[in-house]
């Protein structure tokens, strides 16, 4: 067992479950190849490493937390352009944390994965929450236009956390009075 500093991603295909039960088993398949596919490309472009698929999730590791920033954000502007062509939109929550882990059998374990894993879990589709800590490490080499801090408690553990903006691509929805520039609203 080795320790590493990394930035640790977590992702979740918001209904999942309820989406694949009202759709054939192949249809549900094709779109869950097609999520995943989007969800891939943005992290080969952002130089992140898959360290496993969680059936309607990624968690997915980066050297750098720009990089994991970005990434995140590219992720939802994938899944947003893609949303455009279907009848179903398919809503993403990414969570996002940074520190040292315990690196063993090409896995990760430590406080920032239970954190992403955490947050990810805590987001609204269409949303990125990220330890406070993200957002500094990251400073001005990310591509967020804003971040929100807000207290988050997760059993006896208290941190901040995030919520974070980034430029929108073109989108025929109209977004919430609640939504930034780069999040919509997804039922």
């Amino acid at each position: 067992m080795t320790t590493e500093n990394v930035a640790v991603l977590f992702t979740d295909m918001v209904g999942s479950t309820a989406l694949a039960s009202r759709l054939a088993p192949d249809v549900a398949d094709e779109l869950r190849r097609e999520h995943f596919s989007i969800l891939r490309q943005a992290v080969a472009e952002a130089g992140g490493s898959e360290v496993k698929n969680l059936g309607d999730g990624l968690m997915v590791v980066f050297a750098s937390t720009s990089a994991a920033l970005s990434c995140a954000v590219g992720m939802q502007q994938g899944v947003e352009r893609d949303n455009r062509a279907r009848e179903q939109s398919i809503g993403l929550r990414v969570g996002l944390s940074v520190g040292e882990v315990a690196s063993e059998d090409d896995d990760y374990f430590g406080d920032p994965v239970i954190e992403a894993a955490r947050l990810c879990a805590t987001c609204e589709g269409g949303q990125i929450l990220a330890a406070d800590v993200v957002r500094a490490m990251a400073g001005r080499r990310s591509r967020c236009r804003s971040a929100t801090t807000v207290p988050a408690g997760f059993g006896r553990c208290l941190t901040s956390m995030v919520s974070t903006t980034w430029p929108a691509t073109m989108s025929p929805w109209p977004r919430s009075a609640s939504a930034g520039s780069g999040r919509r609203q997804v039922p």
